[in-house]
């Protein structure tokens, strides 16, 4: 399911929908961060405690790098100011720097899930 909402963020922002692209970047880290938790018996559903415990048992003991984490917490950040803000909007070079953080993310995480 990632990897069809990193196929999304593209199309998305080659049609100037960058707000679109930057919500689909971070479902695609989301979903990537969920699914590892869920390879370790963690169940969280909300944003924040997705988050949360991916920075708790991934990134602070050093099974993927910190800047994973800190990825994840700023495509939050903007998606829910493309998704919600009415003067807001991420422009192309927001949207480009969370695809390519979507894409580093997905391929890491992926590369834990095979190995485990």
């Amino acid at each position: 399911m990632a990897a069809e909402k990193l196929g999304a963020a593209r199309v998305l922002i080659e049609a100037g929908y960058y707000g679109s692209a930057v919500s689909e970047a971070y479902y695609v880290m989301f979903d990537a961060a969920k699914a590892i938790l869920i390879g370790k018996n963690i169940l969280r559903h909300k944003h924040g405690a997705v988050i949360a415990a991916f920075g708790e048992h991934f990134a602070k003991p050093g099974l993927v790098p910190y800047e994973l984490h800190q990825w994840i917490i700023a495509a939050e950040k903007d998606r829910l100011i493309a998704d919600y803000s009415v003067e807001d909007d991420p422009d192309i070079s927001i949207a480009r720097r969370h695809i390519e953080r979507a894409e580093t993310f997905l391929e890491r995480i992926s590369s834990l899930l095979e190995n485990d």
